[in-house]
């Protein structure tokens, strides 16, 4: 039977709804909710990232002062918005601006923000703009609502729908803003994909105006590095070398892993020189792999390195136990496994594979093989019944190439 088109109607509500409950929880309660485009809702942030970037946007995370106006000129859904008010809404002189220049998804976010007031869930007051985000409507929002901190997640599509990671090449040409924004306010926060060159961006903007860049987050859940923050200053630029770096993690208990620049310049990493010293393997979260600060994991965790491209790390069983008894690895996000089995990666061991026929998952790790060509020279399965059984096909510059059998702690 066909579906009429109040049905599709209908559903396609539905999953709207549902995939907006299962990344904003706080508001899966709210039954009159709007939700004009189904992109809105797919390109919303998470409850677990908004309430991050609400850290970071009223300065809580680094234990400054808290600012308390702040501007979201590309406002959205609200949820960003909206945990921002959350955040300050003790603080009696606080004030948040939500600017969306569609004006049907700003109606939108102002009614569905009176829907979460009446149903208890209050914030500092939110002022709603739908402005453009040029240089003339953005001069006049900013200097009509003088805030302290300016939010911007700029879009990451070029007008032939590809990915774009350039700032420039973003919407808004946040380039062109700075200006601006710096002739009302002191700090800038920018949402940049996960893929930027963080480095590139740093320098593009620093070029283009007198400020700086001066922490950078990293921010990670369910195992996947989801966006990064850009802290920009308006100021002469400092030594870069002390801008911090600050990885999240999923678990509150793992911590933040915080660096500067220079900690990571100037570490030195420790190598495994024996397979026997392999009992446990570590496996940084995407998000610690994305800060590239692999030399001062070792170096601060004592941690030695399997090589200098695999990024992964081991250490003995009762050193892995210790350390989690003292809380010696706070904020050391990742995945710890432990080792059942070695084997040289030779082709001798592949043609008569002693995996065939199982179900792991697979990784090869500096290696000219891809994990795939890997797990198919194997004969296994592609992945176990639960994820736990795994094995790393690793290249080391010290212990030459291996195939290390291992279960996920």
């Amino acid at each position: 039977m066909r579906k009429t088109f109040a049905q599709i109607l209908s559903e396609s509500s539905s999953k709207q709804r549902k995939s907006l409950s299962a990344k904003v929880p706080l508001w899966a309660e709210i039954p009159s909710l709007e939700l004009p485009t189904e992109l809105c809702t797919q390109q919303c942030s998470s409850q677990a990232t908004a309430i991050y970037k609400a850290d970071v946007v009223t300065a809580a995370s680094t234990g400054a002062e808290r600012f308390s106006r702040v501007a979201d000129l590309t406002g959205g859904l609200g949820v960003d918005s909206w945990f921002f008010a959350r955040a300050l809404k003790d603080i009696p002189e606080a004030r948040v601006l939500h600017n969306e220049m569609n004006e049907e998804l700003s109606m939108a976010v102002r009614h569905n923000f009176e829907a979460l007031a009446k149903a208890g869930l209050l914030t500092c007051p939110i002022s709603f703009a739908p402005c453009e985000i040029t240089p003339p409507p953005v001069e006049e929002i900013l200097e009509s609502f003088k805030p302290d901190t300016v939010f911007m997640d700029p879009a990451r599509r070029s007008a032939a729908g590809g990915k774009v990671f350039r700032l420039q090449d973003c919407s808004p040409n946040v380039l062109e803003l700075l200006g601006k924004v710096f002739s009302h306010c002191e700090r800038l926060v920018l949402k940049l994909s996960p893929m930027a060159d963080i480095d590139l961006i740093v320098s593009e903007i620093e070029s283009s105006f007198e400020c700086h860049g001066s922490e950078v987050h990293i921010v990670g859940t369910s195992g996947e590095c989801k966006e990064l923050l850009l802290v920009v200053e308006g100021s002469e630029a400092k030594d870069e070398e002390q801008m911090r770096i600050f990885v999240s993690a999923d678990s509150k208990s793992e911590g933040v892993f915080s660096f500067s620049k220079a900690d990571s310049q100037g570490a030195k990493a420790a190598f495994v020189s024996e397979v026997s010293q392999i009992e446990m393997l570590f496996e940084p979260s995407a998000a610690l792999r994305k800060s590239g600060a692999f030399s001062l994991i070792s170096e601060r965790y004592n941690l030695p390195a399997i090589g200098s491209g695999a990024h992964l790390f081991a250490c003995s069983r009762a050193f892995y136990e210790a350390g989690f008894q003292d809380g010696k690895f706070e904020g050391l996000s990742g995945k710890w496994f432990v080792v059942e089995r070695i084997d040289p990666l030779s082709s001798a061991v592949l043609k008569k594979s002693p995996y065939k026929g199982g179900k792991y998952e697979v990784s090869a790790r500096g290696l000219q093989l891809s994990s795939e060509q890997l797990r198919m020279r194997l004969g296994v399965k592609v992945s176990s019944v639960d994820g736990r059984e795994h094995i790393f096909g690793l290249g080391s510059d010290r212990l030459g190439n291996l195939l290390l059998q291992c279960k996920l702690v």
